[in-house]
Order: C-alpha cells, then structure tokens, then sequence
C-alpha cells in the first residue's frame, strides 16, 4: 500500500463485508457472498483519490461503509480521526455534515416533488441556519455549479441529466463538507456532457478545499481526475498508487488488462492497412495522439 505524508483523512483496515443470499432467492438461497475481502486503504486530506474495477468488484459497497450507510462484518473505518464504525446515528453526526455523496443516477437521488432550492436547502436544517441563510447558501452552491438562481424555483424534471448531476452537486456542497464521495458520477450522462462534469468537479474540489473519493469502472476518467488510485478486483485492492504510475506501468495482470482496454488512437488505428487509411482520409494524420481523426467532408468525397 503507497503510504500518505499526511495523516489520513479516511482510514481503512482489513475491511470484510459479507452478505447472505436470503433463503427465497433462486439461486443458491442462502449462500455467503464476501463483498470485500481484507481491503486497505489511506486518502489524505485535499487528495484526490480513485478507485476504479469492474462491476461487482466491491467500490460501491466500500463506499457504503465508508459513509457508515452499512456495518462492515469486519475491520475498522476511520473518517476525520474517529471510528464510524457501531456508532449510533446520533454519533455519526459529524460525519453526515463532513462528508457527503454524490450518485450515479441524479434522477433516482432527487425527489421530483420537491424545488431544486428545497432539495439543496434539506442539509442545512440540521444546522440550524436562519431561513435567510440557508438562501443565500442555495444561491452560492448553485452559482458555483454553473446554474443560475433562477433554477432554484424549478422541478428537476425540468432540467437535463448533466444538469441534474450539477444539482447534485450543489447539494452535496451546501452544508459545506470535507469529503466529497462520487460513485460513478458521469456514468449515466451522454458522452458530450461528460468532460463539463469532470472538469466541474475538479474545479469544485480546488474552489472548495475538498477531499475527493472518486469512484469508476473507466480508467481512463480516473487518470483525467484523481492524483492516486485503487485498482479493485473481487473484493479485493490488487494495486494502487500514483495515478500516472498505475496507467503507465500496471503491475497486476487484472489492471494491465484495464490500461490495455482503454481506447486510443493508435489501438483503433492498429489493425488498418495503408490502403484503408488513405481510402478513408487519415493518410497524414498522426498516430500518437489520442483525439479521433477528423471525417472526411461527404460533400468533398462525393463530388465527381
């Protein structure tokens, strides 16, 4: 495990987390599935830290535990020097205040009955804000996600799936936490949007002196946003350490395969003949970058 200079603002040990399949399920009723198995991990404060697998390799319920939305079945976690974990929920209240999530879909995690400034105003109640400020922080958060005041007064239906994933944003950013958690956060948004939303978040994390924990299956995004990462594969960290490090020299088999199913460029343009590239326009367009070659003009190409 690479070591962090600084005391760690999350701290993970030898994490277990198993479930019980219940004994009406179809398959196999009432077998152990092990979640996680011994994961360890430490994300010093203002790090952006990744952690990026496959489904089922385990991210989201290590994000469970460390949000103290689960127990674990054992191993410790530690958030801001204090154990969260088989604390009551009243005890968990510095962590509900310093620490907060942003999900995959943004529909499924806004109630659509509720205004936008409700939604981003409902973390400030419990800190006993005047009406007048709780406004003015609803205003802040929602200028700082690029949306204008005038969202507030409107429904989230009304808005597009990047624009709801700003609103969630907003109000993860309300009741001005620490660490901010995104579990797949541009997964569920079209490709066009989702550069905005990275580059939002990283200007987020600078703006407001956040740590982030950044959650993907995609490496490559990872390699965009966070400074060190965690390559998980059943249950289990097989790698981790220095983002360029991990991408450019993976140590594990599991995460070569990762790096090697990135796309790029030169893999896509690997398996062409010269003939191909000169039929199709890329006779002069170089090899070693990464941006897509530009189409040929139909009009050009089809005139006699």
């Amino acid at each position: 495990m690479t070591p962090v200079t600084a005391d760690p603002i999350i701290s993970v040990r030898d994490l277990h987390r198993d479930y019980r399949r219940p004994r009406t399920s179809l398959r196999r009723p009432g077998l152990v599935v092990r979640a996680l198995r011994g994961v360890s991990l430490d994300v010093a404060p203002g790090e952006k830290f990744g952690i990026v697998g496959e489904s089922g390799s385990g991210k989201s319920t290590l994000l469970r535990l460390i949000a103290a939305l689960e127990a674990p079945t054992s191993g410790q976690v530690e958030v801001l020097g204090r154990s969260v974990v088989g604390r009551s929920e009243r005890d968990l209240g510095f962590l509900r205040t310093s620490l907060q999530l942003v999900f995959q879909d943004p529909m499924s995690s806004l109630d659509p009955r509720m205004r936008v400034r409700d939604i981003v105003a409902e973390p400030l109640l419990a800190q006993s804000h005047s009406r007048g400020e709780r406004e003015d922080r609803v205003c802040e958060v929602l200028t700082a996600v690029g949306l204008g005041h005038e969202a507030a007064h409107r429904y989230p239906h009304q808005f597009s799936g990047g624009q709801r994933q700003r609103i969630s944003l907003a109000r993860a950013l309300a009741p001005g936490p620490r660490i901010l958690i995104a579990d797949e956060p541009v997964s569920a948004l079209d490709v066009s949007l989702r550069a905005q939303v990275l580059n939002l978040i990283t200007d987020l994390v600078e703006s407001f002196d956040l740590t982030l924990v950044f959650v993907s299956h995609d490496l490559a995004v990872v390699r965009h946003v966070c400074d060190r990462v965690a390559v998980m594969h059943e249950g289990k960290i097989v790698e981790q350490g220095l983002t360029a490090d991990v991408y450019d020299a993976p140590q594990h088999p599991y995460t070569q395969r990762l790096v090697r199913a990135v796309p790029t460029l030169r893999r896509a343009l690997a398996g062409a003949t010269a003939h191909d590239l000169t039929a199709s326009g890329h006779r002069d367009f170089p090899t070693t970058g990464d941006d897509p070659p530009r189409a040929p003009s139909r009009r050009t190409s089809e005139r006699p």
